[in-house]
């Protein structure tokens, strides 16, 4: 493979740096969402929200032209392709965009570990919700069902053994 043109490089480094900035962002965001999520305040949930629904479509954006950079390049996205690209480079200019290309993906890998842990929050906070919800109601501590839809009912509801 044929070392690819300075420009093209030049634009995947940028994009990459562009990437890993934007994901730091989103990161950011995400950590602000946790403590609104803790601290139970709506007001900063929906900002949050808001932000991160402002952020994503340029992350998809960045994505999208990092694919477009790498076809540039003569590489498939892949992690052979990215192989590939870094031994037709030499040394240095090879390590700057590994080192780069690390950068990113460590703010992707924190990016999806604190999203996770606020999906977790959410769900806990839905389940105590429906808890208490179901407390109110007069319906006690019955164990939820699932209908064939997949649909949660309570047990309450079922009057044949065969809707279970």
């Amino acid at each position: 493979m044929p070392m690819p043109d300075v420009r093209a490089l030049t634009a995947l480094r940028n994009l990459i740096v562009e990437g890993t900035d934007l994901l730091c962002a989103l990161e950011s965001l995400l950590l602000n969402e946790r403590a609104a999520l803790e601290a139970r305040n709506l007001e900063q949930i929906q900002q949050a929200t808001a932000d991160k629904n402002q952020l994503l479509p340029k992350i998809e954006q960045n994505f999208a032209a990092r694919q477009q950079a790498l076809a540039a390049c003569g590489v498939n996205a892949s992690a052979e392709g990215w192989t590939a690209l870094l031994d037709t480079l030499p040394t240095e200019p090879a390590r700057t965009l590994a080192n780069d290309w690390q950068a990113l993906s460590e703010a992707l890998e924190r990016c999806q570990h604190s999203s996770l842990i606020n999906h977790q929050l959410v769900h806990r906070s839905k389940e105590n919700t429906d808890r208490l919800l179901s407390l109110l109601q007069g319906k006690g501590s019955q164990q939820d069902l699932y209908g064939r839809g997949g649909n949660r009912s309570s047990g309450a509801s079922q009057s044949r053994l065969g809707k279970a």
